[in-house]
């Protein structure tokens, strides 16, 4: 019986053009992350400065889960951290201090 070849890559389009993360957003209105966002940003208006501190709030009111990692801090947390680091390099909040245990932002005021 002869063997029927296959071609793993027909109708594939190879090196599509990226998409921007822009143009995604304006797709996904709903997109998680905003909602994350948009409460970090609440909690700082708000005078807290502890990203753990943010995370657990954020855990009570159930916008993240509550998975965790062995040291016990959320697993949200390194996220949560990127997105206030690009806000500190946007100047629009001040790194306050980053520890082993935690890391604290100001908004600017």
């Amino acid at each position: 019986m002869p063997r029927k070849e296959i071609d793993l890559y027909e109708g594939a389009t190879l090196f599509d053009e990226p998409i921007p993360v822009s143009k995604i957003r304006e797709q996904d209105a709903d997109n998680a992350l905003n909602t994350i966002e948009l409460k970090c940003l609440e909690h700082l208006h708000a005078g807290e400065e502890s990203v753990r501190a943010i995370c657990e709030r954020l855990i009570e009111e159930g916008v993240i889960p509550e998975d965790r990692f062995l040291t016990g801090k959320p697993k949200f947390y390194p996220e949560i951290c990127i997105f206030l680091s690009s806000l500190s390099s946007a100047d629009k909040v001040w790194k306050i201090a980053i520890t082993q245990d935690d890391c604290r932002f100001k908004l600017f005021e």
